[in-house]
């Protein structure tokens, strides 16, 4: 039995702990840390939660060693860079799986039907798993390069609302209400798409 927290119950977190109940027995949600109301997100998940909950920002101060937790899926979006995801690691955890595209150096990143064969148990402690964008692209891509060649490649993705959004944001292109106004704005799909397809670097660009 391998025993797994996440860290942010939102769509991501919610749907991964899913999918673990229904079709990975041997899989034990054994924590879940969210800032929500643990009520409300029991509730708004709709199954049977027999995980610890807690409420902790810091995940350093997370007791993942009394708990013995094997993985940590790291879905809030927050610690994302090396220095953050590490904490998971001082708090006890063996492992640490980022739902979201890191721009440390010192964590890679592996696609499933890309360069995820790639992954290396006994020195890999955390890893990136893309973003939304990049798995729906980079297995595409793969294909077309092995069998055609890939010259140069334009990605352009249509996004949902993200949690980034608000009046604060630096960039002005994401400020706007998308239900007033779609505005291009820039995309790091391609940039992670050559980390794991080498190959592929400097032949890539895209928009959201």
């Amino acid at each position: 039995m391998i025993k797994i927290a996440i860290n942010g119950f939102g769509r991501i977190g919610a749907l991964t702990a899913k999918r673990m109940l229904e079709k990975h027995p041997f899989l034990q949600l054994a924590a879940v840390n969210d800032l929500a109301n643990e009520e409300n997100l029991k509730q708004s998940f709709g199954q049977q939660l027999n995980a610890k909950f807690f409420a902790e920002k810091d995940p350093a101060n997370l007791p993942w060693k009394d708990l013995g937790i094997d993985l940590v899926l790291e879905c809030s979006g927050f610690f994302t860079e090396i220095d953050g995801a590490k904490k998971h690691l001082l708090a006890g955890a063996k492992k640490v799986i980022i739902s979201a595209p890191s721009d440390s150096p010192e964590i890679p990143t592996y696609l499933l039907g890309v360069n995820a064969e790639k992954y290396n148990p006994a020195q890999d402690d955390m890893i990136s798993m893309g973003s939304c964008t990049t798995n729906a692209v980079a297995p595409v891509a793969k294909i077309l390069d092995k069998h055609f060649g890939v010259k140069a490649g334009f990605i352009n993705t249509t996004h949902s609302y993200t949690n980034s959004q608000n009046k604060q944001y630096p960039n002005w292109r994401a400020d706007p209400a998308s239900q007033l106004s779609i505005i291009p704005s820039t995309t790091g799909a391609s940039k992670t798409v050559e980390k794991c397809l080498p190959q592929l670097k400097g032949k890539l660009n895209g928009l959201s």
